[in-house]
């Protein structure tokens, strides 16, 4: 997972709880911004100030916090790149492989203007076998399937409103499932 998140109007940091659902782990996180990388260190805690150019993560209940620290005495737009790892996704069926994320949690208690998203496909799709969605139908916005990645936008997404992204591919696309949840059987059994 990659994440642009813009902070306006932050002084000292910033945060992100991901959700962790049950077989799912998260690793590999980074913080960066404009290329340069923060280093791990700092509190986890929200409302702390701390060095600089740190980042810090703890496991809270359900969720992964990744808290990062920076000094912005003007207040002024700040972009940061969010990195991080997420295994136990992907369902691997015989046929084809099912991922379902939710892109943006209900947690959040402001309104977002638009959530851009994209699923970058191990190798080119085609077929009927190759599908993608973002829901839920309430919220609008629109997707696009292109042969190698899935584009999404949503927007406005009200306060305390979840986005939901899935994509079905054909299994063949993958050279490995060490980090998807295989399942033998076909994924039509699956769907009623």
């Amino acid at each position: 997972m990659r994440e642009e998140i813009t902070l306006i109007d932050t002084f000292h940091g910033g945060y992100r709880d991901v959700p962790v659902r049950p077989g799912q782990e998260i690793d590999s996180v980074a913080v960066s911004e404009q290329g340069r990388r923060y280093t791990r260190g700092g509190s986890v805690e929200l409302g702390s100030v701390g060095p600089s150019d740190q980042f810090q993560t703890a496991r809270i209940g359900d969720k992964l916090r990744i808290v990062w620290h920076f000094d912005n005495p003007s207040g002024g737009a700040r972009t940061f790149t969010v990195q991080y790892r997420v295994r136990g996704v992907a369902i691997a069926y015989d046929d084809v492989v099912d991922v379902v994320y939710r892109v943006w949690g209900e947690e959040w208690n402001q309104r977002l203007q638009r959530l851009d998203g994209a699923v970058e496909l191990p190798r080119p799709a085609e077929g009927p076998e190759y599908k993608a969605w973002a829901g839920p139908r309430w919220v609008p916005g629109y997707v696009t399937q292109e042969p190698a990645r899935v584009t999404f936008v949503a927007g406005p997404v009200p306060a305390h409103q979840f986005v939901d992204v899935r994509v079905v591919f054909p299994r063949r696309l993958l050279t490995s499932t060490e980090s998807a949840i295989v399942r033998t059987a076909r994924a039509r059994a699956h769907r009623g």
